[in-house]
């Protein structure tokens, strides 16, 4: 259950669960990139999981409610990148033209009324977006920044991407006038809340560690099953394509059906089946030919066999 005592919360209108808080919107952001930073390469499957665990962790720290799950984070941050994707090319706009005496704080206002004129709403992310500026994702293309506005602004540094797990290479966000977060004691219903985001956190350890484990043992040679060298990698591929489809299945059940994630996620299905099959008919070629040589191996030993029984029977006779 949520604790309603907390100012901020309203009701959600569809699925019944409460809005983000701004705060949460900053700490979904942040442990994003640590763990994109990580590694780079992350499955989907694993990648929230992680996202989810670090987020707890964090949301403890400055005393936030939390009661998220992969699945809720994972929709949320699609609903920030979808905010920053319209909102950069306004901040871009605002950066490109050079206005004396203005701070950084004027080049963001402009942005908002650009933002406002060309979307007709309001744009509310600032905060999340400053974590995650510096990621080539969202970052603005200095190129077309005038270098009187860069060196002024000292925009290099601002948007140079860093290590968010490296404290050396940490760069300070935000313009010095945001005010600061405000700390709320944690209630006993969410303290009981975060005994069971305990065993949540067990259970995605367990499958992450499933998953890590078949994927060593497709790494591992296969000694009972002596396979041909050039169908190796293909049962790698096999096996990390079962993987796949079973992640975007989970995606596509809680994606609406007219959205563009999920039409896009079922093209690249499509795309996986179809590479599939032509590894499969790869497969049979390669196996087929390799019978037809040890049938043409087979026979080359028995022809020699065949003329040294003749020439004993010559002999003989």
């Amino acid at each position: 259950m949520v604790d309603r005592e907390y100012k901020g919360y309203t009701r959600g209108r569809n699925s019944g669960a409460v809005n983000f808080l701004e705060e949460e919107d900053v700490v979904l952001a942040k442990v994003w990139a640590e763990v994109m930073s990580e590694d780079e390469g992350v499955q989907m499957l694993i990648l929230w999981p992680r996202v989810a665990r670090k987020f707890r962790t964090e949301c403890e720290k400055k005393a936030i409610p939390n009661h998220r799950n992969p699945n809720s984070l994972r929709n949320r941050f699609l609903t920030l990148q979808h905010s920053f994707s319209k909102y950069v090319p306004c901040l871009q706009k605002a950066l490109e033209t050079h206005r004396p005496g203005w701070a950084l704080s004027n080049y963001e206002k402009e942005a908002r009324s650009l933002f406002l004129r060309a979307h007709g709403k309001r744009f509310k992310h600032e905060l999340a977006y400053n974590e995650l500026r510096h990621a080539p994702k969202f970052s603005i293309d200095l190129d077309l920044v005038p270098v009187e506005v860069r060196e002024t602004l000292n925009l290099d540094a601002m948007f140079a991407y860093h290590d968010p797990n490296e404290p050396d290479g940490f760069i300070p966000t935000g313009n010095g006038n945001q005010s600061p977060t405000i700390v709320r004691p944690m209630s006993k219903r969410l303290k009981v809340s975060n005994d069971e985001n305990e065993t949540e956190d067990e259970n995605d350890t367990k499958v992450e560690n499933q998953i890590s484990s078949q994927t060593q043992k497709t790494q591992e040679p296969q000694q009972a099953v002596k396979l041909p060298e050039k169908t190796t990698g293909m049962v790698m591929r096999e096996s990390n394509s079962r993987l796949q489809q079973y992640m975007q299945n989970k995606l596509l059940q809680s994606l609406p059906k007219e959205s563009i994630e999920r039409r896009a996620i079922e093209q690249e299905m499509a795309k996986s089946m179809l590479l599939d099959i032509q590894i499969a008919n790869a497969t049979k070629t390669i196996k087929l030919n390799e019978l037809k040589k040890q049938l043409a191996d087979q026979n080359d030993n028995d022809v020699p066999m065949a003329s040294e029984d003749t020439e004993d029977n010559m002999t003989t006779n």
